[in-house]
């Protein structure tokens, strides 16, 4: 497989091609290469030179350049791009499975779209995943188009195989070339490091896109029997923790659902107040007016009237049916 040089760059910090995440990242690695995108490998030397010779990708060793973890800051890994043949690059978990849209990608005239809507001079787009359950494994035969990956997931739901996982993890990021320059210190892999870039752009009031509904992205299951102290330690760790320290989410982290706009049917819809009145007023209190405490009062309005669990269900619904929709159409 010869990867593409004409669309995005998927940048990744895997870990080393051994049991039991070989095949999964395997697994991802081809698929990016078949939905035309070029995967690069950014890591240390024991995990990213352990890329098997049949797979092609791109190779860079990233050390952690404070000393403060094994895995590599965020903002190393992408010092690794410092020019893309497209202006838009893609970070994703090396165990996710896209469908076809990177080539719905184009550049004109120095505007970005997607088909044919204009995306924003700046942008983050984020999204939620679909988890596959213990032992059930990816078929790569099933095709990458949306609509074909749609069927997929209606057959493996119908079984139930597979899951929507709620907004809180994002697993990929796609964003302009230097839209992270200035960025802190923030270890991949860990927990917070996906709240951290969503916390990052409402601060700066660049618009974030979930594309949950129009991307079926699909996570391949793994577990954390090969991490010591397993996902207690991935999530609540010290590294995890001054991930969010730094970002100050150690309370009520932002995720897709705070999104400014979604992508539905190929259009960018406003979506500002899709998460509801009271996480709107939390969100701008904290993030954009830099009013932490206030922004907490409206918090605990959504705790004690329960409006977050209403509003997540009510949008992972909609999500789930515009699965239905492509798979129906």
């Amino acid at each position: 497989m010869e990867p593409a040089t004409d669309y995005i760059v998927i940048l990744t910090c895997p870990k080393a091609f051994k049991p039991p995440v070989d095949q999964l990242q395997r697994n991802a690695l081809e698929n990016w290469i078949r939905v035309g995108a070029t995967p690069h490998l950014a890591g240390p030397e024991k995990d990213v030179k352990s890329l098997p010779e049949d797979i092609n990708g791109e190779v860079t060793i990233v050390e952690n350049s404070s000393g403060s973890s094994i895995l590599p800051m965020f903002g190393d890994i992408l010092s690794v791009v410092d020019k893309a043949g497209f202006p838009v690059l893609c970070y994703a978990n090396a165990d996710i499975i896209f469908p076809d849209v990177f080539r719905k990608f184009k550049s004109r005239e120095g505007k970005i779209f997607y088909d044919e809507t204009a995306l924003p001079d700046v942008f983050l787009i984020v999204g939620s995943r679909w988890d596959f359950e213990e032992g059930v494994e990816y078929s790569s035969g099933e095709g990458d188009s949306c609509s074909d990956v749609a069927d997929y997931l209606v057959r493996l739901q119908s079984r139930n195989e597979v899951l929507l996982h709620d907004p809180d993890a994002m697993d990929y990021f796609v964003f302009p070339l230097s839209l992270f320059e200035g960025l802190g210190p923030l270890i991949v892999g860990r927990g917070g490091y996906d709240n951290a870039l969503v916390a990052y752009c409402l601060r700066r009031r660049i618009p974030v896109i979930d594309v949950s509904r129009d991307w079926p992205v699909l996570h391949q299951f793994l577990g954390y029997g090969h991490k010591k102290g397993g996902k207690k330690e991935v999530y609540l760790g010290d590294e995890a923790m001054m991930n969010r320290r730094e970002y100050d989410i150690v309370h009520s982290p932002p995720n897709s659902m705070d999104a400014d706009m979604i992508l539905e049917d190929g259009k960018l819809i406003p979506a500002l107040w899709r998460c509801g009145f009271l996480r709107r007023c939390e969100l701008t209190l904290r993030f954009r007016w830099g009013l932490k405490y206030p922004g907490y009062l409206f918090r605990a309005l959504q705790r004690i009237f329960h409006t977050q669990e209403r509003i997540t269900r009510r949008e992972m619904a909609k999500t789930v049916q515009s699965v239905l929709d492509q798979s129906n159409a």
